[in-house]
C-alpha cells in the first residue's frame, strides 16, 4: 500500500509571501525615492530661477528601508528680501508611509544674517542640536515645532545676547481649524547690556513661558501679505488674540501676565493686559538697595502686589493711542500705528 507524500507548499508559503512583500516594498521605496529626488532638484531650480540663492557642496537621499533621509552638506539659502542662512549639514527625514510629516535637523553651527545691503551688521548663531518638525493635511498645517538648544546674537564683534533651550509650537486648536494655538518658552536669556534703569534686575531672564490662541490665525498665516503684519492681518479679518499665560522670571522680579487684543468694527484697537507679581518684597528690596526705589515706584509695586492677591491681576486697558489704568493714560504708546 503506497503512502501519499504530504505537500510542503504551505510550509514555505509564508516565507515566499514575505519575500514578495519585501520586493514590492523595495520597488515602492525606490520609485518614491526617485520622485522625491526629482522634486528636490525641481524645487532648487525654481528657487534659483526666482533669484534666491541655493548652494551646497553635496547632497544624498537614502534611509532605506524605514525612511527617506535627505542629507545636504554645507547648505546655504538666501532671499534678496530675507535673511541668509548657512549651516554645516542639513538633514530632512520623512517616513515612506507618511508624506505629510517632515523632521529637520541641522547638526553643527548655523548662521543667520540680514539681507545684503541692509546696513545691519548682525549675526545669529544657532546651536548644533536644533531641530524642527512640520506636519500638514490637505486642509493645511497641522503642527509646527522648533527646538533650539542654544543661540547667540552678535552685532559686529560685540555680543548682544544668548538664549538657552528655546521651543516654539504652533497648531490649529482641536475642533476649531481656523484658531491658531501657540506655546513658546525658554530656559534662559542672557543680555550683554541692559538699560541703566533695569540693570538691577540682572542680565539673565528666565525661565519664561508664553501661551496664546489667535482667532483667524490659520487664515492669517496662509495669506501672503509681503511686508505686512500678522497681528494686523488677524485683526482686519475680525479675529482676536488672547494670551492666557505669560510667566517671566527676571532676577528679583517674578512676573505673570495675560492679555487680549481685538479691533472694533470702526477699526479701533481695543484690549486688556493683566499683570501680577510674586514675591514683591524681593523686588522692593533690590530696588531699595540700588537706590532706585522712589515713592512712585513703591506705590506701583504696592498696587501690583495688592491686585495679585488670591490669584488676581492688575488690569490695564489698551487703546489705539496707549495704555490706560482706571481711565487715565499711563503710557503714550501708539499701538494702532505700531501694528
Amino acid at each position: 500500500m503506497s503512502t501519499r507524500r504530504r505537500s510542503r507548499f504551505w510550509l514555505f508559503f509564508p516565507f515566499v509571501l514575505l519575500l514578495i512583500v519585501i520586493a514590492a516594498y523595495s520597488a515602492y521605496w525606490a520609485y518614491a525615492r526617485s520622485l522625491l529626488d526629482q522634486g528636490i532638484d525641481d524645487w532648487i531650480a525654481a528657487e534659483r530661477e526666482a533669484g534666491r540663492t541655493v548652494e551646497y557642496s553635496g547632497k544624498s537621499l537614502g534611509g532605506y528601508p524605514f525612511r527617506f533621509a535627505l542629507t545636504v552638506n554645507d547648505p546655504v539659502y538666501a532671499d534678496p528680501l530675507g535673511p541668509r542662512w548657512s549651516g554645516e549639514r542639513l538633514q530632512l527625514v520623512m517616513q515612506p508611509w507618511n508624506w505629510n510629516h517632515i523632521i529637520a535637523r541641522s547638526p553643527g553651527r548655523n548662521t543667520l544674517t540680514p539681507p545684503t545691503g541692509t546696513g545691519e551688521d548682525l549675526r545669529l548663531l544657532v546651536g548644533p542640536k536644533s531641530a524642527a518638525s512640520l506636519s500638514w493635511t490637505a486642509e493645511g498645517m497641522r503642527r509646527v515645532s522648533v527646538v533650539i538648544d542654544e543661540a547667540s546674537l552678535d552685532a559686529g564683534d560685540e555680543a548682544v545676547g544668548e538664549l538657552d533651550q528655546f521651543e516654539l509650537h504652533l497648531r490649529p486648536a482641536p475642533g476649531f481649524p481656523d484658531m491658531l494655538q501657540m506655546e513658546t518658552h525658554f530656559q534662559a536669556l542672557r543680555l550683554a547690556e541692559l538699560p541703566e534703569d533695569v540693570s538691577v534686575l540682572g542680565a539673565e531672564i528666565g525661565p519664561s513661558i508664553l501661551r496664546a490662541e489667535v482667532d483667524q490665525g490659520m487664515t492669517a498665516l496662509a495669506m501672503e501679505a509681503s511686508g505686512g503684519s500678522f497681528v494686523q492681518t488677524v485683526l482686519d479679518l475680525g479675529g482676536e488674540i488672547r494670551v492666557p499665560q505669560i510667566m517671566i522670571d527676571w532676577g528679583p522680579a517674578d512676573l505673570g501676565a495675560k492679555g487680549e487684543l481685538r479691533q472694533t468694527s470702526a477699526g479701533e484697537i481695543r484690549g486688556q493686559i493683566g499683570l501680577r507679581i510674586e514675591q514683591a518684597e524681593q523686588l522692593r528690596a533690590a530696588l531699595d538697595e540700588s537706590g532706585r526705589l522712589d515713592e512712585e515706584t513703591r506705590q506701583a509695586i504696592d498696587a501690583l502686589e495688592a491686585a495679585s492677591a488670591n490669584g488676581g491681576f492688575l488690569i490695564l486697558t489698551i487703546r489705539d493711542d496707549g495704555l490706560y489704568f482706571l481711565g487715565n493714560r499711563i503710557a503714550e504708546l501708539p499701538i494702532g500705528a505700531a501694528l
